[in-house]
């Protein structure tokens, strides 16, 4: 009997010449695509809060080689390798095993969903070493999967972030990614030297909104341009681009500096919550109700101050990096015209739709 004529023998005969039956998976070329990415992983692979990943369906896979590329660009497969060799010096697993197994994983996995890049080779042994890094979703996903940066359930009221995976990960991952996300990871010592030391709580609300891809019906100046983010620059800017990782790139950092001045506003109110709760801390009941009773008098007087705080943060970043500034006033520079010319588009066309053409006979 000839393996056309069994199906088992066929499938088992594919699967030796290196054929997959398992659909390959998603892959995102816009943020847009971002929910739907993440629900895929969650399925397959377990959400961020699985506590005991398992090793024979890849759980335990996707996380070793995302945690170590999250602290290391540009690795190849036999140092992540030597990391889970070194973790467990006593299994019987040889370090060529844990190499291909990890190789394999990345070429069947992450690699066709662009959650990893190959990157530069490395010279070892005499000969150029294939490398890997995170990609920009990448990025985002590990952020996710290891820091717990996402839009808040209903049942939330605050998105929580571990103060140990906040400073690890995404510091780590600002170290070793400037290159890839220059105009937010490159610009973090500038938010330093502006912020002090606890920068990084200024900068959390601006990374999370990137996770809201949702088209807002609000018509405020916030939800426009990320509208115009998520939608229409993927036609106006998408050609400009050199691969869809730069694009997507583009597209997190115009998300990112949208949100970048309520990300500072939060950060002024915490920061004035704190200190009232430690104003009032030894405070009796009745001399607490009056601290705030006072404070709500100079509400109006407090958010215009607070506004012109904000506006002076904000500035002083951009009057710092003039590349920063000219890069996101030609952004909005080319909003304003491309909805000028919706505008005219829709104009003209109102005053055709309801107009029959007269056409004169040639004679």
């Amino acid at each position: 009997m000839s393996s056309q004529e069994n199906p088992k023998e066929l499938e088992q005969f594919l699967k030796k010449s290196g054929f997959s039956f398992e659909e390959p998976p998603p892959y995102v070329a816009s943020l847009l695509q971002l929910p739907s990415f993440f629900r895929y992983f969650d399925k397959r692979y377990g959400a961020p809060d699985l506590e005991n990943p398992k090793k024979k369906n890849g759980q335990y896979a996707l996380r070793l080689i995302l945690r170590y590329l999250a602290e290391h660009r540009c690795s190849t497969c036999e140092e992540i390798a030597q990391y889970e060799y070194d973790k467990d010096i006593s299994t019987k697993r040889k370090l060529k095993s844990i190499t291909d197994d990890i190789r394999k994983f990345l070429n069947h996995n992450l690699i066709p969903s662009q959650l990893v890049l190959f990157d530069l080779p490395k010279k070892k042994y005499n000969k150029q070493v294939k490398t890997y890094s995170l990609s920009p979703i990448g990025i985002l996903y590990c952020l996710y999967l290891f820091g717990n940066f996402r839009i808040p359930d209903e049942s939330e009221l605050t998105v929580y972030v571990p103060e140990e995976l906040e400073s690890d990960i995404l510091k780590n991952i600002s170290k070793e990614y400037s290159i890839m996300l220059p105009k937010i990871f490159g610009r973090f010592e500038l938010f330093e030297e502006i912020f002090g030391s606890n920068f990084l709580s200024v900068v959390v609300d601006s990374f999370i909104a990137i996770y809201n891809t949702e088209i807002e019906d609000i018509p405020a100046s916030q939800f426009l341009l990320k509208n115009y983010v998520l939608s229409t620059f993927d036609f106006i800017g998408g050609n400009r681009f050199q691969g869809p990782q730069q694009f997507i790139a583009e597209q997190i950092s115009l998300i990112f500096y949208i949100y970048l001045e309520e990300s500072i506003e939060h950060y002024l109110w915490s920061k004035e919550s704190s200190l009232d709760f430690e104003k009032t801390r030894d405070m009796s009941v009745d001399e607490a109700n009056q601290h705030y009773k006072e404070k709500n008098k100079m509400s109006g007087d407090r958010y215009r101050k607070e506004l012109k705080e904000v506006k002076i943060f904000w500035n002083k970043i951009m009057d710092k990096d003039k590349e920063l500034k000219k890069w996101y006033r030609d952004f909005l520079d080319e909003v304003v015209a491309v909805k000028k010319n919706e505008q005219y588009e829709v104009s003209q066309y109102r005053k055709e739709v309801f107009v029959v053409p007269e056409f004169k006979n040639r004679s």
